[in-house]
């Protein structure tokens, strides 16, 4: 796991959630026998979605 320190400006931060979501989601669906890459891209995607929603 990547430490940021406290001068980052965010980016670095919030791309490793999203890629934690979608890192998360695909185990999970690896393990119901789905498709790990729909899982991730779905939990990034609403990630994004969350973050725009969220500024307006």
């Amino acid at each position: 796991m990547v430490f940021v320190g406290v001068n980052d400006t965010g980016i670095v931060n919030s791309t490793i959630h999203k890629l934690t979501a979608g890192l998360a989601d695909c185990v999970s669906a690896e393990l119901a026998g789905s498709s790990c890459q729909a899982a991730a891209l779905g939990a990034m995607m609403g990630e994004l979605a969350f973050r725009r929603i969220l500024k307006q």
